[in-house]
């Protein structure tokens, strides 16, 4: 019975395969209009490589101004990384890579821009990147105000910790 299983799998996945090796050397996240692009460089005729080229470009312009397809380049990435620091996101290759980021984020450096507290004492701040951490430890808060240098890092569980320029370390979250 186990082998009919596998015969059974092997059988569906085998077109995916074909397919896979079909488009070997393309890299699937990459959009149809760069690929465009890029194939006009195989063309050996100047003329007809000019004309291939300005075909793929005007698509490229279109898709971009139609807000089909983004390009930014490694500082937008960085930027977008560190407004999205401590949301749960999937690994789906949105900042280059296959699959994962290449560049993960392990902690971020920011300021404090306000700070308020919840109904059962806890501290609720906000960061220059516009995010809003939310403190979810019992630890005592002191001193955290406009201004205060904080640095977030990832702890466990999905949690981060919160280290200001004066005072102990806390767990919190982030809201938004």
């Amino acid at each position: 019975m186990k082998h009919l299983q596998l015969i059974a799998l092997a059988a569906l996945l085998a077109p995916m395969v074909a397919a896979s090796a079909a488009d070997k050397g393309k890299d699937p996240g990459q959009a149809k209009v760069l690929q465009d692009v890029v194939a006009c460089r195989a063309i050996a005729d100047s003329t007809a490589r000019l004309a291939c080229y300005d075909r793929a470009a005007t698509a490229l312009d279109q898709a971009v101004t139609a807000d089909q397809l983004v390009v930014m380049d490694k500082e937008a990435v960085r930027e977008t990384r560190r407004s999205l620091f401590g949301f749960s996101l999937p690994r789906i290759g949105l900042f280059g890579g296959s699959g994962g980021d290449k560049e993960e984020m392990k902690q971020i450096d920011t300021s404090v821009t306000s700070v308020s507290h919840d109904i059962d004492g806890r501290m609720v701040f906000g960061t220059a990147e516009g995010a809003t951490w939310h403190q979810i430890d019992d630890r005592p808060t002191f001193g955290v105000k406009h201004g205060t240098k904080v640095t977030i890092s990832v702890a466990s569980l999905g949690s981060y910790f919160a280290k200001f320029e004066r005072g102990v370390p806390i767990r919190v979250r982030r809201d938004r």
